[in-house]
């Protein structure tokens, strides 16, 4: 099962996947507007929500697997979405000392969507998942 193969490898599969992609993120928001040309296809909205989005599923998952953080489920959520939502004011301020860059409201508002989605996303795949397995395995132990 997935959920197992993660915890138990959490620190390979979880969080260093999740250290890599925050330092891609940040970089990826410290490139000057001139050299982003290239992707202007892409709706910056659309960019903004799914940057958080990932961001937020993988941080939900650290956090869960985390054996320091000694909170769970919906609650579990709103802190990593809090935090990411967070972030990402950090990051549009942040874009304000980029030539070509400025913060812009609403692009914080796709981040903290995105935030929201992805934590809840990581949340009912995985985690919700596992707690529901594990609840229908003791029933039939029990039942036996």
């Amino acid at each position: 099962m997935l959920y197992n193969k993660l915890k138990k490898n959490r620190k390979l599969l979880v969080n260093i996947p999740t250290i890599f992609y925050w330092l891609l993120l940040f970089t990826a928001t410290s490139i000057p507007s001139g050299a982003l040309a290239a992707s202007k296809n892409i709706n910056d909205k659309f960019s903004h929500f799914t940057g958080y989005f990932i961001l937020s599923f993988l941080l939900t998952l650290v956090f869960h697997f985390s054996s320091r953080i000694r909170t769970s489920g919906w609650k579990l959520v709103g802190i990593v979405v809090i935090i990411v939502s967070c972030y990402g004011i950090i990051d549009e301020l942040h874009q304000m000392l980029i030539p070509g860059r400025f913060a812009e409201f609403f692009d914080w508002i796709a981040d903290m969507t995105g935030a929201a989605a992805g934590s809840v996303t990581s949340y009912m795949l995985l985690i919700r998942k596992n707690e529901t397995t594990k609840a229908v395995d003791l029933n039939r132990e029990h039942s036996e």
